[in-house]
């Protein structure tokens, strides 16, 4: 019988939890790794170094977050901010409901039915807005880009 991986994630201090991910620890056979998140401008892991500065995860992802990884010496499931790849349906657990990041859309609608496609992806415009808990898409402000400070706008509806 194998033992389980077990995994732990750090994440950019004051900002929203489960977006912006700065380290993953992973028990691989009875020691902790420990591996470092380079993101794009809006959190979503592009890749991973190992303690050395190796790259163990690397990936590219369409515009709707379609991800193929080139290099995975280990296993990353973060995906957009918010977002956890479920292994076994492809799909993406974002907290209130389930992203197919083939479709780019929602397999639920949303809770608070937010605008007007309930269930469209950060309102159809991932590369500048995100939508880390599935309830709303926000806008990724110039100064949190900047790396000055944290905010997410709604635009309304």
């Amino acid at each position: 019988m194998t033992t389980p991986k077990k995994k732990r994630y750090g994440y950019k201090p004051g900002g929203l939890w489960g977006t912006d991910p700065l380290y993953m620890a992973s028990d691989e056979e009875g020691a902790w790794g420990y591996y470092w998140y380079h993101n794009d401008h809006l959190g979503t892991p592009k890749a991973l170094t190992d303690e050395t500065g190796r790259v163990v995860w690397d990936a590219t992802a369409d515009a709707f977050g379609s991800t193929t990884p080139w290099t995975h010496d280990v296993t990353n499931n973060l995906r957009f901010p918010g977002q956890y790849e479920d292994a076994e349906t492809g799909l993406h657990y974002n907290y209130f409901r389930y992203y197919d990041p083939e479709t780019g859309r929602y397999t639920r609608e949303d809770p608070i039915r937010d605008g007007m496609n309930w269930y469209g992806y950060a309102g159809g415009n991932p590369t500048l807005k995100v939508d880390p808990m599935g309830l709303l898409a926000a806008i990724v402000c110039e100064r949190c880009l900047k790396g000055s400070m944290t905010c997410y706008v709604n635009e309304g509806s």
